[in-house]
Parts: C-alpha cells; sequence; structure tokens
C-alpha cells in the first residue's frame, strides 16, 4: 500500500511541476503587426473578406470570422422539452495600411483575455490534497 501511495505522488508532482499556461492578450498580439507589409498579412490570414479605402490613401483590410454559439438548457419537467438558444457572433479584424502598404492601425472586435498565468505551485498543492485526503480516507477504511 505504501508503494502505490508514494508512487502514486512522485507520478503527480512529476505531471504537476512544470505546469504552466500563459494567455496572452489580443492586443499584445495584434501590435506585434505595427508596421507590416500587406503581404505578409495576406501570407498569415489570407485574402481579406473585404477592402475599402481609409480615406487617407490607404486601405482597410477586413477578415472576418463568423461563429454560431448554441446554448442548451435543460428542462426540469420531464414532459416538457428543453430549450436551445443560438446566437451567430462574427468577430473581425481590421487592419488599415498606409499608401506605403504598411499597418498604421489595427481594431478588432475579440474579446481581450487579460494576462493569465496558472501556478504549477498551486496546481501541485491541489493534486497533493487531493491524495492526501485518499490517502486518510483508504486508510480509515482499512481500520
Amino acid at each position: 500500500m505504501k508503494k502505490v501511495v508514494i508512487t502514486a505522488i512522485l507520478v503527480l508532482l512529476f505531471l504537476t511541476s512544470c505546469y504552466t499556461t500563459k494567455v496572452t492578450p489580443i492586443g499584445n498580439i495584434m501590435s506585434t503587426w505595427m508596421g507590416a507589409s500587406k503581404q505578409k498579412v495576406m501570407l498569415s490570414y489570407g485574402p481579406p473578406t473585404r477592402t475599402s479605402p481609409d480615406g487617407a490613401k490607404g486601405e482597410i483590410y477586413t477578415y472576418e470570422n463568423s461563429r454560431t454559439i448554441t446554448m442548451l438548457y435543460p428542462s426540469y419537467n420531464r414532459y416538457l422539452p428543453g430549450l436551445a438558444t443560438s446566437d451567430n457572433i462574427t468577430y473581425y479584424i481590421n487592419f488599415y495600411f498606409n499608401s506605403e502598404g504598411n499597418v498604421y492601425y489595427w481594431r478588432t472586435n475579440y474579446p481581450d483575455n487579460e494576462e493569465k498565468t496558472f501556478s504549477a505551485g498551486r496546481t501541485t498543492l491541489y493534486f497533493l490534497g487531493i491524495i492526501a485526503g485518499s490517502v486518510a480516507f483508504a486508510l480509515l477504511l482499512s481500520m
């Protein structure tokens, strides 16, 4: 029993010791495009959904991405069906190119993810707590 518990703890520590995820805000990603050429943008994003003049001898490239989000609401009455609603959301990215063909401004309606970091230490402690509780429960049952 001791070998199983020690092995489980070591495996869990190994799996969670380097766990870190960082979400980069969309603003940080988009700001790297400042000064980029039309060709570079098109190589990454493909042809734009539409183009329009910016009023200052430049162009605006618009890239759109539509998504349908369906929400299911269960019924708590077994005789009535649940409800489902669908929403169609269109996200866009606008690249503003100056007369030389370089990005001077961008705009988007994508949700801006604030910077998040998941701590490896907290994750490890969380799983160690689960293991300790499970071991204590198993020891209580074996008595």
